[in-house]
């Protein structure tokens, strides 16, 4: 009796054992499902990253078109408000004849910068007009007053002529230093790409230079309101959901993207899908300042001796996004990344294209 008890106590105690392993087995996850769920989690993480980056923290969309656009041309606006609603839906607006009342319509020229800041030293370049030969290529390093000379020397030359036209081009210097002289002539910005956080840099880029000088194709990674106070310009804009059609560059360039495309000569068969690539178009008067979103392509063209003043906004947010930027640019001067493949340093020819660099 006392073996049979035993034999059943014993039956009884492997049955709970073997329950034991049952379940643990049961909820023990296999090892390959964990590596399968950090992977997941792992790729849904870059994925996002790589969207917060290219989107500069979600503001550009990358599939904007121009499909239900009444027209070709850029938008007029007026006040302030309505240029506020076309920087919340990030679509271009050109608010004409806005600076009439800045006393730098009737001052500023290249004389006037001759004669003010003459001893400003600047940094003077040619730019090639596509991707294949953007090259920011330096002639020189001179004064303000050296600059103009050389400007009225030039006579609007086109670069196709083989002869680049001289570029003060988006210096980020010359209005931050001289803002006690030059500041009031623009009243303190009455207009401005509104933005409802606090803005971490409110940054100006000036440019001057001869009628025949070109920007290629390229779009940047701030928003900016182009303000023009000389001369005239036409800008050429495409919504970022062209960007197929436009043949991005692999240059590297801090802070924008460059296109293949020479929009002053396009090679109908090297980029053939360009001419699917819808844009608007508009004069850049003076008087007048133009809104450029984020991740909209431009590409821009002096009809003739002009000056144009930028103001360039961004948030908190997309400025941590533009933190890749800067650590890329790191890498890029050290050599290790998009080594000799960039608008900034004398390199071989990449993509097929013949090195155009002076």
């Amino acid at each position: 009796m006392r073996r049979t008890r035993r034999l059943a106590a014993d039956e009884e105690e492997d049955e709970r054992v073997h329950r034991r392993i049952a379940t643990r087995a049961y909820h023990r996850r296999p090892p390959c499902r964990d590596i399968v769920i950090v992977a997941l989690v792992t790729v849904a993480l870059v994925t996002l990253a790589h969207r917060f980056y290219w989107t500069r923290c979600f503001l550009i969309d990358l599939g904007a078109t121009l499909g239900d656009w009444p027209t070709r041309s850029v938008p007029l606006v007026s006040t302030q408000a309505q240029l506020d609603r076309f920087v919340q839906a990030h679509r271009p607006a050109l608010l004409h004849g806005a600076l009439l009342s800045w006393p730098a319509l009737s001052k500023w020229s290249p004389e006037f910068f001759a004669a003010e800041l003459g001893e400003q030293p600047v940094e003077v370049y040619t730019w090639g007009r596509s991707g294949s030969d953007w090259r920011r290529t330096r002639l020189r390093e001179s004064t303000l007053a050296e600059y103009v000379v050389l400007l009225q020397r030039h006579g609007g030359v086109d670069n196709a002529a083989g002869i680049g036209a001289p570029y003060l081009q988006e210096d980020e210097w010359l209005f931050a230093e001289n803002e006690a002289v030059l500041l009031p002539d623009v009243v303190s910005f009455p207009f401005r790409p509104h933005l409802p956080e606090a803005t971490v840099a409110l940054e100006t880029a000036f440019w001057m230079g001869p009628g025949g000088a070109k920007t290629g194709i390229h779009y940047d990674a701030t928003d900016a309101l182009l303000h023009q106070l000389y001369g005239t310009k036409r800008v050429t804009l495409w919504p970022p959901g062209e960007r197929a059609n436009l043949y991005p560059s692999s240059k590297f360039n801090h802070g924008a993207e460059l296109s293949l495309v020479d929009f002053a000569a396009p090679n109908a068969t090297r980029h053939p899908s360009f001419g699917r690539a819808l844009s608007i178009s508009t004069l850049l008067t003076v008087g007048s300042a133009l809104y450029i979103p984020a991740g909209w392509w431009h590409a821009v063209a002096s009809l003739e001796t002009s000056i144009s003043l930028a103001l360039r906004a961004q948030s908190r947010c997309q400025a941590l996004a533009g933190v890749v930027d800067d650590v890329l640019l790191w890498l890029h001067n050290r050599g290790l990344y998009r080594h000799g493949n960039c608008v900034c340093h004398q390199a071989e020819s990449r993509e097929g294209e013949p090195d155009t660099s002076v």
